[in-house]
């Protein structure tokens, strides 16, 4: 049985490369994941305010804070202006509205004047004879 084995020096140097990287490989992969579990493990034992990322001045987080509100009071004064123009322009499309319908009125209603004043001027213009007195009833 050891003489059916095949001795070393028949095997190789490519496949002792071989195996030489694929043994160099699991190292590598086992050291990585090693390092990956076990750690985290120890890291999970901490307290959790040492997570808590620390502000590099005295006045940083407070600075955060004040931008932070800063900025949503901005957003909601451009929601509200929004709002507000909304509001505006809809108001106004009823404006131009209303003054269309009033200038269509008092156009109607000019041209009734006009016709009116005109029937006047016809009644006025038409001499009523029976109402004349008579030149020659004066004369006598």
């Amino acid at each position: 049985m050891i003489h059916s084995l095949v001795p070393m020096a028949q095997i190789g140097l490519p496949l002792l490369m071989f195996l030489a990287g694929c043994g160099l490989l699991t190292w590598i992969l086992l050291k990585r994941s090693g390092r990956y579990f076990g750690r985290g493990r120890r890291r999970s034992s901490s307290a959790p305010i040492e997570s808590q990322p620390r502000p590099a001045g005295p006045w940083s987080g407070a600075q955060r804070d004040t931008l932070a509100r800063i900025e949503r009071e901005q957003v909601q004064l451009q929601e509200r202006a929004r709002e507000l123009s909304g509001q505006l322009n809809s108001k106004i499309i009823v404006l131009e509205q209303l003054i269309a319908t009033s200038s269509r009125q008092i156009e109607r209603l000019e041209g009734l004047l006009e016709k009116n004043a005109q029937q006047e001027s016809r009644v006025v213009l038409v001499p009523d004879s029976a109402n004349q007195p008579n030149p020659q009833e004066f004369e006598s």
